[in-house]
C-alpha cells in the first residue's frame, strides 16, 4: 500500500497541474457605427461602438469579430492577425479608400470578410488597388470597385496567398500592368465561386492576370478590356473553368498583330487552361493592324496546352482561336465534346463547327442565378451534345442538368416538348454502341473500359478536391 503512494501523489499533482492551465479567452465582437467615436482606451462595444474600421482593428483581439454598421467608412484598414469582418451588405456598408493606398491589406493572417463595398483604392505605384493579400482571405456578398494599382486594379493575391471568393464583383478596376480585376502572382491560389468580374482595364489580363493558380466555377468574366493579351483572362499558370461565360471582352485598338491575342483568354509562359462546360462567345478586338490572334482563345509559342470539354467557342472575332506552338511541338489545344464556330481551333472528331448564325445561343442575360448567361435557344445544336460522363451535375445558374448540354447553361425545354438530337449525339450513340459490342465479344468488363475510356480521353484534366 505504501509503495503506490508515491504513483498516487504524482498522479495528483499532475491533474492538479492539468487544471491549472489557462483557459483560452472566448472572442469578442466589436462594433463600429458612424456615430461611434474612436478612442484609445475601447473595445468598441455595442452600446458605445468606434467610428473607424481601423479603429476597431486596432482593439480587436486575434479571433474576434467586428460587425460593421451601414455607412461609408474612411481609411486604410492593415491586418494581420486572425479577424472577422461583417458589414451590411454591399449596398450599405462601404469601405473607401478616398484614393489614398490599398483600402485592405491582409498580412499573414486567416480573415473572413463579409457584406461590404470595397471602392477607391489607388495603389498605382504599387499592388493591389482595393486589396493587397497576403494571407488566407474570404470574401463573401462583396463588391470591389473603381480602384487602381499598377498589379491587380480590384485585388492582388499575392505569392503564397489563398484568396476565396463566393458572391463577389469585382467592376470597374483598372491596372496600369496586368490584371485589372485580379492578379493572382506565382504561389498564390485563389477559389471562386459565383463570381462576376467586368468592366475592368489592364495592359495585360483586363479581368485576370494568373501566374498562379486559379479554380473558378459559377463565374463570369465580361466587358473587360486589355491593351495586348487576354481581354478576358491572360493565364500563364493554372486555370481551371467549370460552368463559366467568358463573354463581351475586348482587345483596344493601336496594337500590332505580333502584340495581342486571345480577347477570351490568352494561355502562355508555362500556363494550362482546362475548361468544362465553358461558353466563350462575343469576344473582340478593334482597329488591330496585321492578322488576327484568336478572338475567342490564344494559345502562345510557350503555353503547355489548353483542355476544352462541354465547351463552347463561337461568335467571337475571327479566327476562333490561334494556336502559336513552335515548330514540331505536339498539339496544345484539344476539345472535346465541343462547339467550335470555324475551324482554327482544331478540335477532335466528336466536336463539330457551326455557323454562328445556327448556333442559336442567346444574347448576355439574366436568366436566373448569381450572374448572367448566355442561353441556349430551342433546337441548338449544344443541346444535349456534352460528354455526360463528366459533366456538371448544374450549371452556372445552379440549374440542374437533365442530361449534358455544351457550355454553361442547361437547355431546359417547356414542359411536354421533345428535344431534337444533333446528329454528333447520334454518332456518339453508335459509338457507344460499337463499343459495348467490343466489350461483349471479348468479355472486357464494363467499369475498366469506362475508366480506360476516361484516361485516354482526357489523360491531364484534374479537378481540385473543392469539385
Amino acid at each position: 500500500m505504501g509503495a503506490t503512494r508515491p504513483a498516487c501523489l504524482a498522479l495528483i499533482l499532475f491533474t492538479g497541474v492539468v487544471a491549472a492551465k489557462p483557459a483560452v479567452a472566448a472572442s469578442a465582437t466589436l462594433y463600429v457605427a458612424t456615430n461611434g467615436v474612436d478612442s484609445v482606451d475601447t473595445r468598441c462595444p455595442k452600446a458605445n461602438p468606434c467610428r473607424t474600421i481601423v479603429r476597431a482593428v486596432a482593439a480587436a483581439n486575434a479571433g474576434d469579430r467586428i460587425e460593421v454598421a451601414a455607412g461609408t467608412y474612411d481609411g486604410s484598414v492593415k491586418i494581420a492577425k486572425p479577424l472577422t469582418i461583417r458589414g451590411a451588405g454591399p449596398a450599405a456598408t462601404i469601405a473607401d479608400g478616398r484614393g489614398r493606398g490599398s483600402v485592405l491589406e491582409i498580412g499573414g493572417a486567416v480573415v473572413s470578410i463579409n457584406g461590404m463595398r470595397i471602392q477607391n483604392g489607388n495603389a498605382a505605384a504599387g499592388d493591389g488597388g482595393a486589396i493587397r493579400n497576403a494571407g488566407i482571405l474570404r470574401l463573401e456578398e462583396i463588391i470591389v470597385a473603381s480602384s487602381r494599382a499598377s498589379r491587380g486594379g480590384g485585388i492582388l493575391n499575392d505569392t503564397q496567398g489563398y484568396l476565396f471568393l463566393a458572391k463577389v464583383t469585382i467592376d470597374g478596376n483598372t491596372s496600369t500592368a496586368e490584371g485589372g480585376g485580379l492578379a493572382n502572382l506565382p504561389g498564390a491560389h485563389a477559389n471562386l465561386v459565383d463570381v462576376t468580374i467586368s468592366n475592368n482595364k489592364a495592359v495585360q489580363g483586363g479581368g485576370i492576370a494568373n501566374s498562379g493558380t486559379i479554380s473558378a466555377e459559377q463565374t463570369l468574366i465580361s466587358a473587360n478590356t486589355s491593351g495586348s493579351f487576354g481581354g478576358g483572362i491572360y493565364n500563364s499558370g493554372a486555370l481551371q473553368l467549370r460552368n463559366a461565360t467568358i463573354s463581351g471582352n475586348r482587345i483596344e485598338a493601336g496594337r500590332t498583330a505580333a502584340g495581342w491575342g486571345g480577347v477570351g483568354i490568352a494561355t502562355d509562359r508555362g500556363g494550362t487552361t482546362d475548361l468544362l462546360n465553358v461558353t466563350i462567345a462575343d469576344n473582340a478586338a478593334s482597329g488591330q493592324s496585321g492578322a488576327a490572334n484568336g478572338g475567342g482563345l490564344y494559345v502562345g509559342a510557350y503555353a503547355i496546352a489548353i483542355h476544352a470539354a462541354n465547351t463552347i467557342v463561337a461568335r467571337n472575332g475571327a479566327p476562333q482561336c490561334s494556336i502559336a506552338r513552335q515548330p514540331g511541338a505536339a498539339k496544345s489545344l484539344s476539345g472535346y465534346y465541343s462547339i467550335a464556330g470555324d475551324d482554327s481551333c482544331g478540335f477532335w472528331a466528336l466536336d463539330f463547327t457551326v455557323d454562328p448564325n445556327d448556333l442559336k445561343l442567346g444574347p448576355l442575360a439574366d436568366n436566373g442565378g448569381f450572374n448572367r448567361t448566355h442561353a441556349l435557344l430551342p433546337d441548338s445544336p449544344a443541346i444535349d451534345h456534352g460528354w455526360n460522363a463528366i459533366c456538371p451535375p448544374r450549371d452556372q445558374r445552379g440549374v440542374a442538368r437533365r442530361t449534358c448540354d455544351v457550355g454553361a447553361f442547361a437547355y431546359v425545354p417547356p414542359a411536354g416538348s421533345a428535344v431534337r438530337q444533333p446528329v454528333n449525339n447520334f454518332l456518339s450513340s453508335v459509338s457507344r454502341m460499337v463499343s459495348s459490342a467490343w466489350q461483349a465479344v471479348i468479355g472486357f468488363p464494363a467499369h475498366l473500359w469506362r475508366a480506360v475510356s476516361s484516361r485516354l480521353s482526357w489523360p491531364h484534366l484534374r479537378w481540385p478536391s473543392l469539385w
